[in-house]
C-alpha cells in the first residue's frame, strides 16, 4: 500500500510539472505577441505609472491615485530583479500572474479529466479571456478563490480554514472588491460544508477562518500603522467607493434588446452573444446552487469543482455587472467557465437528458 501510495504521489508530481509547464507555453506564447504592441495609456499606464511612482518610494492611494496597493509591490519587485521599469518589464510582471492564473485553472481541471487534450483545450479557453491584460491580477483572484475553495472542500480542517481567511485577507490587499467578495463566498461556503459534509467544530472553523483573514490582511494594517496619512487616504478612496464606485455604470446589455434592433441580424450576433453571457453568469449561478442545496451529501463527493466555482462565481456576478460591458465579464468569467467545464463531467447531469442537453448548449456558448 505505501509503494502505491509513493507511486500516486509521484504521478501527482509529474502532473503538476507537466501543468506548469504547459500554462508557461500558453502564457509565454501570448507574451511574445501582447509585448510587440503600444502601451494603452489610459488604463496600462495608469497602473505602469503607479508601479513606477512606488518603486521610487511613493505610496499607492495616499500620494498617487491607485488600485489597493499589493499589485504595485509586485511590480516594484521584478522592476528591481530586472532591473527595469520599461514597458517590457511591465507586460512581464502581466505575464508571471497569468502563468499563476493558468497553472491553477489547470491544476483545478485536471481534477475532471485525465486527457491532457482536453484539458490544454480548456486552458486555452479560460487564456483567450484574459485579453484585458494589465487586469489580470482581478482573473487571477477569482481563479486563486475557486482553488482555495476547492482544497478547503476536500479536507475541510481547521488548518484549511485558516489558510483559507490568509488568502480572503491578502485578497482585500489587492482589492477591497476581492476582499469582499471573498468574505461573502467563503463565509458561505464553510457554512454549506458544515452542512453538507462536516458537522464538526463550526465555532472554531469560522475562528481560525477570520484569525487567517487578519494575517493575510496584515501588509495592509501595516502600511496603516507605519505610512502617516496612509489611513485617511484609504478611508476617503473607501467612501468614495460607497458613494459612488469607480467605474461608470453601463446598462445590462440583455440578448433580447439587440432583437429590437434595427441593425442586420450579423450585425446584432455580436451583442446578442454578450448578452447571453449577462444572462447566463445568474441563472446559472442560481440554478447550480439550487441544485447543490437539493442534492444528499453522498451525491456530492465528486462534485469539489462545481461548489467551488459556484460559490465564487456568485459574488463576482456583481464584478461583471458593475460595469456591464465585455471587458469587465471577460475579468469576472473564469468561476463560469470552470463551473461549466465542470458541469460537462458531472456524472449527476450528464445521467439526466435534459441536463445534457443544457450543458452542450452552455458549452457552445462558451466558445461562440
Amino acid at each position: 500500500m505505501q509503494n502505491n501510495m509513493k507511486i500516486h504521489i509521484s504521478m501527482q508530481g509529474m502532473d503538476a510539472i507537466k501543468v506548469v509547464a504547459i500554462a508557461f507555453a500558453i502564457t509565454f506564447s501570448a507574451f511574445l505577441v501582447y509585448s510587440k504592441f503600444g502601451i494603452l495609456l489610459s488604463d496600462e499606464g495608469f497602473l505602469w505609472y503607479g508601479m513606477m511612482s512606488t518603486s521610487l518610494g511613493e505610496v499607492p492611494i495616499r500620494d498617487f491615485q491607485a488600485y489597493d496597493p499589493a499589485r504595485y509591490y509586485w511590480g516594484v519587485l521584478w522592476f528591481k530583479l530586472l532591473a527595469s521599469d520599461g514597458p517590457t518589464a511591465l507586460r512581464t510582471t502581466f505575464m508571471l500572474v497569468e502563468w499563476v492564473a493558468v497553472t491553477l485553472s489547470l491544476l483545478i481541471l485536471r481534477r475532471l479529466t485525465k486527457s491532457w487534450v482536453l484539458l490544454i483545450t480548456w486552458g486555452l479557453i479560460i487564456h483567450a479571456w484574459m485579453y484585458v491584460h494589465f487586469k489580470i491580477f482581478d482573473t487571477a483572484v477569482a481563479i486563486m478563490a475557486i482553488y482555495i475553495a476547492l482544497l478547503l472542500l476536500e479536507k475541510p480542517g481547521l488548518y484549511r480554514h485558516f489558510g483559507a481567511g490568509v488568502f480572503v485577507g491578502f485578497s482585500a490587499f489587492i482589492g477591497i472588491n476581492h476582499g469582499l467578495y471573498n468574505t461573502v463566498s467563503f463565509s458561505l461556503l464553510i457554512l454549506f460544508i458544515w452542512f453538507k459534509f462536516d458537522r464538526e467544530l463550526l465555532i472554531r472553523k469560522y475562528v481560525a477562518w477570520g484569525s487567517g483573514i487578519v494575517i493575510g490582511y496584515s501588509p495592509m494594517l501595516l502600511m496603516f500603522v507605519f505610512h502617516a496619512g496612509f489611513f485617511g487616504a484609504y478611508l476617503d478612496l473607501v467612501m468614495g467607493l460607497f458613494q459612488g464606485g469607480t467605474n461608470l455604470h453601463l446598462p445590462v446589455p440583455w440578448p433580447w434588446i439587440s432583437l429590437f434592433d434595427e441593425k442586420s441580424i450579423i450585425y446584432n450576433l455580436g451583442p446578442f452573444s454578450t448578452g447571453l453571457y449577462f444572462l447566463i453568469f445568474p441563472v446559472f449561478n442560481l440554478g447550480i446552487s439550487v441544485f447543490l442545496l437539493s442534492m444528499r451529501s453522498s451525491k456530492l463527493k465528486h462534485e469539489h469543482v462545481l461548489i467551488a466555482s459556484t460559490f465564487v462565481g456568485f459574488t463576482y456576478i456583481h464584478y461583471a455587472f458593475d460595469r456591464a460591458d465585455m471587458a469587465h465579464m471577460s475579468l469576472a468569467i473564469a468561476p463560469l467557465l470552470i463551473g461549466l467545464f465542470s458541469l460537462s463531467q458531472s456524472q449527476l447531469i450528464r445521467s439526466r437528458p435534459t441536463g445534457a442537453i443544457v450543458h452542450r448548449y452552455l458549452l457552445v456558448l462558451v466558445l461562440f
